[in-house]
């Protein structure tokens, strides 16, 4: 069982929350927040020029909770708000929750728990995916298992534990000049989680579903974008990608983990590519050799699915997308077929 005692010795958690335009999810992420078990905890609301009642309702929290400081701004995208709620937190710990998701209310009870007793750099927790619909009560979390990883660990398996910030812990003053690239539409997480990696000895990854990501259709961020904004966006994550991969490549000798991380930059790829086409985004023909180009010199690190994935997309653009979104139902007729002929 968790000890909740002495409560007033622990210290400073500094949560950061970028808000932009989600009144109708923001009370129960911030009601989570407020009424964790963890209760010596800096809550930073950043409103991101919001034009909907979210401002109000952030001004609104903050009247009730002495704990929630709230900072206005114009609208520049979730990297930003972030970037402007590190720059102000007072925390010995920071973690980042999204606006229209919510958290259990034992998440950073047990992360700081696992955080000082194994004197570690990074925690990092499971969870679990929620509809707008769910009902489910925000519930204590008592049993769970940990996994320590070790810096190279950590580098090899950062797909998929890692490349969200928002189930994460992290130690202030390892944070140090890492900042969130605010060009980047995608994969902004990833980047900012390998850099923060490289500074890392030792994580864990927590086995209890803590953290509730809220499916969502209706991203204000990809409405309000015209075609233009975010095409580049998918170009500079593209492009961010890709100096992750050779940031961490330049700082490990391992080549198991060399091969992954390559793998993984792979795999990217296909979901910015994909991203494109799903948007209906132009690309000129330019852009389009450079990419090619550079997928070719993957080639070593390609699987019988990445080929099947390149096949498709110089057939077709509408088929890459039909068999990429279908990937999972195609793998698992064929394993059917593999099995039924066994």
């Amino acid at each position: 069982m968790i000890n909740f005692s002495n409560q007033d010795k622990r210290e400073l958690i500094s949560i950061i929350v970028p808000v932009y335009n989600i009144e109708k999810y923001l009370d129960k992420c911030i009601d989570s927040i407020v009424n964790q078990t963890y209760q010596n905890l800096e809550i930073i609301l950043i409103d991101d020029g919001s034009t909907d009642n979210s401002w109000k309702k952030c001004d609104e929290w903050a009247e009730k909770d002495k704990r929630i400081k709230v900072i206005h701004k114009e609208n520049g995208g979730v990297s930003s708000a972030r970037n402007v709620g590190l720059e102000i937190a007072k925390g010995k710990y920071i973690g980042f929750v999204d606006s229209d998701d919510y958290i259990e209310k034992s998440m950073y009870e047990i992360m700081y728990k696992e955080i000082k007793k194994s004197n570690i750099d990074l925690v990092i927790c499971d969870y679990q995916r929620v509809s707008f619909e769910n009902k489910a009560e925000n519930d204590l979390v008592s049993e769970y298992s940990v996994e320590v990883f070790d810096k190279l660990r950590m580098l090899q398996n950062f797909y998929p534990y890692f490349g969200v910030v928002w189930s994460c812990l992290f130690v202030k003053e390892k944070l140090e000049n890492i900042k969130f690239d605010e060009d980047m539409y995608v994969g902004e997480d990833l980047k900012f989680d390998c850099s923060y990696i490289l500074r890392c000895q030792k994580g864990i990854f927590v086995k209890g579903k803590l953290y509730d990501y809220r499916l969502r259709n209706d991203s204000v961020t990809r409405i309000n974008a015209s075609k233009e904004k975010r095409l580049n966006y998918y170009i500079n994550s593209i492009d961010a990608i890709k100096d992750t991969e050779l940031m961490i490549v330049q700082n490990c000798n391992e080549k198991d983990i060399i091969w992954n991380i390559k793998k993984s930059t792979v795999n990217a790829y296909w979901t910015y590519i994909y991203g494109i086409l799903s948007e209906n985004l132009t690309v000129n023909n330019e852009l389009k050799r450079k990419y090619c180009n550079e997928l070719k010199l993957y080639n070593q690190y390609f699987s019988l699915k990445d080929k099947m994935f390149m096949f498709s997309l110089a057939i077709s653009p509408k088929l890459f997308k039909i068999i990429y979104k279908n990937m999972k139902k195609i793998k698992n007729l064929l394993n059917k077929k593999i099995r039924e002929e066994d």
